[in-house]
């Protein structure tokens, strides 16, 4: 399976249906998935990507970087 990136504010503009999907590897982070678009190419079409580091597998490690700070 294959996937795209589309723009947001012309999906928006053109009336689209958006959804929000999660990842498989990092439950917590999340995209914006354009269905419109997705149902005409057949392939997963993305306008806005989940940020890594608000998943959980980025937590302790940052947990980690803000406790050597305050030392």
């Amino acid at each position: 399976m294959s996937y795209a990136s589309a723009d947001i504010f012309r999906c928006r503009d053109l009336n689209h249906k958006f959804r929000i999907v999660g990842s498989d590897k990092s439950p917590m982070k999340k995209s914006l998935m354009c269905e419109t678009c997705s149902l005409d190419s057949g392939n997963s079409v993305y306008v806005a990507y989940g940020d890594e580091t608000k998943s959980w597998g980025a937590y302790p490690d940052r947990r980690r970087k803000d406790e050597e700070a305050d030392a």
